[in-house]
Order: C-alpha cells, then sequence, then structure tokens
C-alpha cells in the first residue's frame, strides 16, 4: 500500500536533529496501536510516569502527524496495524525517511520467527505487549533514547572529523602553495638583487682599480648585507611555521615565549606567560601539541577576539600538563551553530585527544574566552 508523506525532512520540527538531552520538556512518546484501549492504557500510565504520551491508530497517522512538525522523542511500534494499513516494518521505514526519531517493537508476539523478520524495528529494543509490564516498557524507552543520543554523538563526531580531515588536506595543499610562492617570490626576488649587486661590485671594482679612483663600495656592500639579512629572517620565519626550532633545541618554554612575544608585538596589547619555575619535561609530540593548541588559541584571539589583554599559563599536577589561554575579547556562544568552514577548536580538540588529552572552552558574548587543555604526563598513562 502506497501512501504519500505530506512534508521533507527540511520542513519538519528542528527538534529532530537534537538529541534528547538536548531538549527541554517531558519526553514524548507515539503509541502507535490499531488497538485504541490497549494504547490509550498504556499511555495513560505513561503520563502517570511524567512522559508526553499519545495513542495513534495507525501507521499511516504517525506519518502524517510527523509530516505536520509533531515528532515525538520516540514511537513504540505495534507488529500488526490492520489489514490494508502499513503493518509495523513498512510503517517504521516510512517514518526514518522523513526523521531520525528511534521505534521500538511493541507487540503480543514472541516467536523467533516473526522476530527475525522483524530486525529492522529491533535495533532499539523489543518489549512485550502484557498487562503490567509498563516498568519494563520505561526502562526500554530510558534505554532506547540514551542509545539513540549516543549514535546521533557519534555521527557528528564522524562528520566533524571527516571534515576536519578534508580540511587537513586542503589546508596542507595551500601551505605547500604559499611557501612555493614565499620562496619564488622574496627569496628569489632577494637572490636576484642580491646577484646583482655582486656583479656591480665585480665591475666597480675593475674600473676603481683601471682608473684609480676612489670607490662606493661600502656603500652597495651594505645594502647586500641588509638584503642578506632580510633573506635569513624570512627563511627563518618559513621554518618557524613549519615547526618552531627552540622545541627541539631549548625546549617548549623557549618555544611559548618566543610566541607570545610576536603576538603581544603584532597585537600590541599585553599577553602574559606564566611558566612553573621548574623546567617543563615533554617528550617531542607533546610539546608540539602544547605549542600548537596555545598558537591557535593566540591566533583565534588575534583574528576574532579584539582582545585588551591576553594570559597563556601552564602548569602541571602529578598526572598532566595543565594549559589555559584567557582572554578578555569579544567572546562567542559556544553552543551557536559552527561556522562553515572554521576548524581552529575543531583542530585543537584533535590534537589534544590524540595524545589522550582534554579540552574546554568558556565563552560567551562579551564575556572573553577561557581554553583549558589537559595533557596526560606519559609517565601516568
Amino acid at each position: 500500500m502506497s501512501f504519500k508523506i505530506s512534508s521533507r525532512k527540511s520542513r519538519i520540527s528542528k527538534k529532530v536533529s537534537q538529541t534528547r538531552e538536548e531538549q527541554d520538556g517531558p519526553v514524548k512518546i507515539f503509541i502507535v496501536d490499531d488497538e485504541a484501549i490497549i494504547a490509550q492504557s498504556l499511555a495513560l500510565d505513561l503520563k502517570q510516569r511524567g512522559f508526553e504520551a499519545r495513542a495513534v491508530r495507525s501507521g499511516e497517522a504517525c506519518i502524517e502527524l510527523i509530516g505536520k512538525g509533531d515528532v515525538p522523542d520516540l514511537i513504540l511500534m505495534d507488529l500488526n496495524l490492520g489489514t490494508g494499513r502499513f503493518d509495523g516494518p513498512a510503517a517504521t521505514r516510512a517514518i526514518q525517511e522523513v526523521c531520525d526519531v528511534p521505534v521500538v517493537l511493541h507487540t503480543a508476539y514472541t516467536d523467533s520467527e516473526t522476530l527475525q523478520s522483524t530486525h529492522e524495528m529491533l535495533r532499539y529494543g523489543y518489549v512485550h505487549k502484557v498487562p503490567g509490564n509498563v516498568e519494563f516498557i520505561v526502562a526500554t524507552i530510558k534505554m532506547a533514547l540514551k542509545l539513540h543520543g549516543t549514535e546521533k554523538r557519534l555521527r557528528e563526531r564522524e562528520r566533524m572529523y571527516r571534515d576536519l580531515s578534508s580540511h587537513l588536506q586542503s589546508v596542507r595543499e595551500d601551505q605547500n602553495a604559499i611557501i612555493a610562492r614565499e620562496i619564488h617570490d622574496d627569496l628569489g626576488q632577494s637572490l636576484t638583487a642580491l646577484k646583482m649587486n655582486l656583479n656591480l661590485v665585480r665591475r666597480r671594482t675593475t674600473e676603481t682599480v683601471a682608473a684609480g679612483e676612489s670607490s662606493d663600495l661600502p656603500a652597495v656592500f651594505e645594502d647586500m648585507e641588509s638584503i642578506l639579512n632580510t633573506t635569513v629572517r624570512k627563511v627563518r620565519s618559513m621554518i618557524e611555521v613549519l615547526r618552531p626550532p627552540l622545541l627541539d633545541t631549548t625546549g617548549i618554554v623557549d618555544a611559548l615565549h618566543v610566541l607570545v612575544s610576536s603576538v603581544e608585538r603584532e597585537l600590541r596589547i599585553p599577553v602574559r606567560l606564566h611558566v612553573p619555575s621548574d623546567p617543563l619535561v615533554l617528550d617531542g609530540t607533546r610539546s608540539l601539541v602544547l605549542y600548537r593548541v596555545v598558537q591557535e588559541a593566540l591566533t583565534n584571539c588575534a583574528r576574532h577576539a579584539e582582545p585588551r589583554s591576553i594570559a597563556v599559563t601552564v602548569d602541571v599536577t602529578d598526572d598532566a600538563f595543565v594549559a589555559v589561554i584567557e582572554d578578555d575579547g569579544r567572546g562567542f556562544d559556544p553552543a551557536a551553530p559552527r561556522p562553515e568552514k572554521r576548524f581552529g577548536i575543531v583542530g585543537m580538540r584533535e590534537r589534544v585527544e590524540h595524545v589522550g588529552g582534554e579540552m574546554s572552552v568558556q565563552s560567551s558574548p562579551g564575556k572573553g574566552t577561557l581554553v583549558r587543555v589537559v595533557i596526560p604526563r606519559e609517565d601516568a598513562q
């Protein structure tokens, strides 16, 4: 039997995209059963236990309600819903075409053949339709909602990781292009100018020696020295972007001091770094993670926060390194939808979780932002 669904996903209430934990109010349950007395009795029992329960006579009626935006948090679905109508599996498939709502099978059938034929409905559980079974139904509802919420969070995390992976590939290619362009445009021009000056020195030296005249060679050499110094600075800057050399020589603290000083010069605001008096001993991987997270947090401050001051604090506990980056800038709403193609916080969290750490972000509009990172010590894992 065919049934025309009157609404697509884009027209259904936005609560469909939320997990149960993100919603306010009682849990809404649809009880889809063609036996009205059974459905209404169960609805009353569930209402007495704090649920918002509604009896629905058929799969078609349930689909119509959802199409109009009346979306439940969970559906208890009978197997047989009357001759000439959708049965439970068909109704479940039609519902899942338009929204993501967990469906729990609620039927009097218990034989293995029937259950095997309805395996697509058993994803979130099965409850036997017998009198006095309400507490088991309530427990099944809670487990199904928890499972559904976990699945949605996992899917969102997977989507974020896929987006991040794609973004990182793009960034890597962009960085290669930038480095190639910088080498070609800046280093190439500098070296060309240096070569021209060397040729000039060669000619002038020959002419001066031949004529016995005074020379402007000192000025030429001064210009050459300036070009060479500029070239060296550019090379060092490009190396710093790829990997800060101080991480491999004097350590994370010196690298952070240089980073903080450069941000302070760029933004022309106080940027304070607080580190323990004792040396910070991190392996290479954790040093790089800590450095990159602080670097990205400071970059976000520079791009978006418009702060008056920034404080970076690094501390050590018995089992972890803790970094806190706090600014007094514009702040933002962490619960707001993430702008497309902005992966700063996602990338930071990915780096931290890669070494078994945790990252939290506290912020609100007009009240600045605090990023806290906990990186477990290697000997604590």
